[in-house]
């Protein structure tokens, strides 16, 4: 039996197996404000999924991949965060 996870997706120093660490990476880039599922701007209120939440994070980080990256790594070490 075969165990898929997230790690073979996230870079990591350690073993692309350690899917407890990348769930520990995503949990934490998830709690970004950037990154929540729950619809912002006008019209707050329930949950976003699928094209619309890419929509809502392309909009809120203005299409900008370099702020994407920004608030993804702002909880990991080189952002002062402690992963």
């Amino acid at each position: 039996m075969q165990i898929f996870g997230a790690s073979g997706t996230l870079h990591t120093p350690n073993s692309i197996l350690d899917i407890a660490r990348a769930d520990l990476v995503k949990k934490m880039i998830m709690q970004s404000r950037v990154f929540s599922s729950k619809r912002q701007g006008d019209h707050k209120g329930g949950n976003v999924s699928g094209e619309e939440w890419e929509d809502q994070i392309l909009a809120l980080v203005k299409y900008s991949l370099n702020r994407v990256r920004t608030h993804a790594g702002a909880r990991m070490k080189g952002g002062g965060g402690k992963l």
